[in-house]
C-alpha cells in the first residue's frame, strides 16, 4: 500500500495511549512504510512515559516532539501542535504520500477495521482528504462544514448546543447512513477524530485556531449568527490549502474506521 506518516497531538492522554498504539500497529501492518510523529505538550499523568517506551520499541519510526503551547485559547494550542507535526513532515517526510491525523483520546475507542482503510486506498484517486463516519453516529460537528451548514455551529449563541448542533448531527448522520458504503460525501471540511490527507496537497497548509472568516452564506437557521474569536482548526486548514488547491477533494466515507 502507501507510505504513511501518522500524526497525533498528546497531552494528559496516558490512559488512552494503549488503544492508540494498538491501532498504530495495525496501520504498520497495512501500509508499506509507516512513521509516527507525536506533538507532546506538558502533561501531569504518564503520557510521556508511555510515549518514550513506545518510541524505544520503534526507535527508527517514532518521533516525540516537545511542544510548549500555553495560549489561553485551546484551539490555538491544538493548531500549533498540528503545525509542529506538519512542519516535521515537510522537513523529513515530504516524499511520503499520506499523513493520518488521529485524535489520541477516548474518541477512538475500538480496533481499526482493515476493510475501511483498504477501501480508502482502493479509491485513492477520488479524494485528497478523507475522514470517516462512526458506528455510534457522527459527532465532530465543529470541524464539519457542508452546504448549507458553512459556518461554525457554535456561532448561534444559546441555540448552538440545544438546536444547531443537534440538527446538523442528525442531518449528517442521516446522509451518511443512507449512502452506499462504496461512495464518498463531498464536504468543505471534516475530521471526526481521524483523517487521511495527501501530503502533496497540504504541504503548505497551516492550521489556525482563530476565527478569520468573512463568510457570505445563507443562514439556514432562524437564529442570529455571531461567531466567537476562536474556531476549530480544521476548517481553517482546508481553507488555507485551497489557496493553492482550489479543486481540493475533501470527502467523508460512510464506513467506520473502528
Amino acid at each position: 500500500m502507501k507510505q504513511l506518516v501518522i500524526g497525533g497531538c498528546v497531552k494528559n492522554v496516558g490512559r488512552y495511549l494503549p488503544q492508540i498504539f494498538r491501532n498504530i500497529d495495525f496501520l504498520r501492518e497495512w501500509f508499506s512504510d509507516v512513521k509516527v510523529v507525536f506533538a507532546y505538550d506538558q502533561s501531569f499523568d504518564d503520557t510521556l512515559v508511555k510515549l518514550r517506551y513506545y518510541q524505544y520499541k520503534h526507535q527508527h519510526d517514532v518521533e516525540v516532539i516537545p511542544c510548549h503551547n500555553n495560549h489561553r485559547i485551546r484551539t490555538v494550542n491544538i493548531a500549533s501542535a498540528r503545525n509542529t507535526i506538519m512542519g516535521y513532515i515537510n522537513k523529513y517526510y515530504s516524499t511520503y504520500e499520506l499523513v493520518c491525523f488521529l485524535d489520541c483520546d477516548d474518541i477512538i475507542s475500538g480496533d481499526f477495521i482493515r476493510e475501511t482503510f483498504e477501501h480508502a486506498i482502493a479509491n485513492y484517486s477520488k479524494w485528497d482528504a478523507l475522514s470517516f463516519h462512526r458506528r455510534r453516529g457522527y459527532y465532530d460537528i465543529w470541524a464539519l462544514r457542508y452546504d448549507p451548514y458553512l459556518a461554525s455551529c457554535w456561532g448561534f449563541g444559546e441555540y448552538s448546543r440545544s438546536h444547531v448542533v443537534q440538527h446538523i448531527q442528525c442531518d449528517i448522520t442521516s446522509r451518511l447512513n443512507g449512502m452506499n458504503l462504496e461512495d464518498f460525501l463531498p464536504v468543505e471540511s471534516a475530521f471526526n477524530g481521524i483523517g487521511l490527507f495527501k501530503i502533496e496537497k497540504f504541504k503548505e497548509a497551516r492550521f489556525d485556531g482563530m476565527y478569520h472568516h468573512n463568510i457570505n452564506f445563507v443562514n439556514p437557521f432562524n437564529y442570529e449568527y455571531s461567531p466567537s474569536n476562536d474556531d476549530c482548526e480544521w476548517p481553517n486548514f482546508y481553507e488555507n490549502a485551497r489557496k493553492k488547491q482550489s479543486d481540493l477533494k475533501v470527502m467523508i466515507s460512510p464506513m467506520s474506521p473502528y
